[in-house]
This record gives structure tokens, sequence and C-alpha cells, in this order.
């Protein structure tokens, strides 16, 4: 299966990132009196393809959910009556008695990270941790099988968008716009059969396909993608 290389490369080394960030442990505040550390793991609540199995990085107005735990003499801790105090970006957002897990929407970040941390505060002293959330745009994957990347002329091919980051729960939530070789083409939903006729000219060697997704919730949030997909040619 073949794939927009440029976007797939850019998606799974942020997903690799993000496989590092999403479980932070660090050494213990200054403040407490036994050794301690606060654990912080995050998921976003946004759309994962079919049989995707990576971690999902949230986009703008991305839901995005937050739990922290505390670790103390490899044990992990009961904190229902510590105090424990939320801040993204620097800013306070809430405390709480037990507050071991809280949610907020991704912005527009400049750099490109969501800064969270949680201090949990026991009767043994003050611990914390912070972590940074990649923040990244909605992306659409254009794909279609082939065993060489070359399809042959006068064949039937299936291409399909594959959406990631976007801030729906559902397929329905998003419109799909195709076009074949700049021409408008009236497809609905994420996958486009196209017949592939013989070329005849050395430009009409090579199909380019492009798809524009937009989230129905949300206007502004929009993915493009182009592939050109080469045919076979006599040798």
């Amino acid at each position: 299966m073949l794939k927009s290389k440029f976007q797939t490369s850019k998606f799974f080394s942020l997903l690799a990132f993000a496989a590092v960030i999403s479980l932070s442990v660090v050494s213990p505040s200054s403040a407490q009196t036994t050794n301690g550390q606060v654990i912080i793991t995050w998921e976003a609540n946004n759309y994962i393809p079919a049989g995707f199995t990576g971690k999902p990085l949230p986009a703008p107005h991305t839901e995005i959910v937050v739990s922290a735990e505390l670790i103390q003499n490899n044990k992990l801790m009961d904190v229902s009556g510590a105090e424990i105090r939320w801040f993204v970006d620097d800013e306070f957002l809430k405390s709480g008695t037990g507050l071991k897990t809280i949610s907020f929407y991704a912005g527009q970040e400049d750099d490109g990270y969501a800064s969270v941390r949680a201090t949990i505060v026991t009767k043994d002293g003050s611990f914390q941790n912070s972590l940074q959330i990649p923040i990244v745009s909605p992306e659409v994957v254009l794909s279609y099988k082939s065993p060489t990347g070359a399809v042959a002329p006068d064949s039937q091919i299936t291409v399909e968008a594959i959406p990631f980051s976007f801030s729906i729960r559902s397929l329905s939530d998003l419109s799909f716009f195709w076009s074949v070789n700049e021409g408008r083409v009236d497809t609905k939903g994420n996958v486009l059969t196209l017949n592939v006729g013989t070329p005849k000219t050395i430009s009409q060697n090579t199909v380019q396909i492009s798809a524009a997704t937009q989230n129905n919730l949300n206007p502004l949030e929009i993915a493009k993608s182009l592939l050109f997909i080469p045919l076979q040619t006599s040798q």
C-alpha cells in the first residue's frame, strides 16, 4: 500500500515523539520529604481510523484528557485525599481533592505544544511533574494498493482518503472533495474509484489525484493531500 510519503513521515515522526512523552517521570521537587514521582499520562479524544494502533495526536479544538498518579517507594499511592493542582501553559486551570484527571481543549499553540503541569500535595510534601503535548494540524493521507506503485492502463484503481487528528468522533462528520488531473470529481465519501484510460501523451503517464477533507462541525478545520500515480508503460 502506498501513501503520501511526506505526510506519513511527518505524522509518524510525531507519533514516535508522542509515545516518548505520553508517560513522563521526573525527579521529585525539593519541597518533599519522601522520595516520590508524579506520572502524567494523556489521551486525545479525536478520530482514529479503523485499524490504527498508534497514539492519536490532538489538533486545535481537540479535547485532551490528562491524568496524574503518585509513585512512592515503587508503590502506587492513594491520592484521593491529596490536593492536586493543574496548570496548562503555565496558567492555573483547576484544583481539587483527589482531582487526578482533568480535561481541556487544545488551543492554537505558537510553539506546537501544550504544556501541562500537575502538583500533588500530600502529608509527605509536594510533588510535581510537567510534560508537553504536541498539537498538530489535521492531515489526510491518500492510499491505494499496487505491488509496484504503478498501475496498468485501462484498469480500475481505488484510492482511500485516511484522516488523522480531526476533532470529530465519526467519519460521517467529514466531507471529502476529490479532483483528478485538476478536474472536480462528483464523488462522496472518503473512497474514490477511478477507471484509468490509456495515456496518449507523456504527460498522461501520471494520474494526479487530490482530496480536501473538511470537518462539518468546524468548517475551518481542513486538510488537503496530493497524490501522483504512475501508469505502467510498455518496455
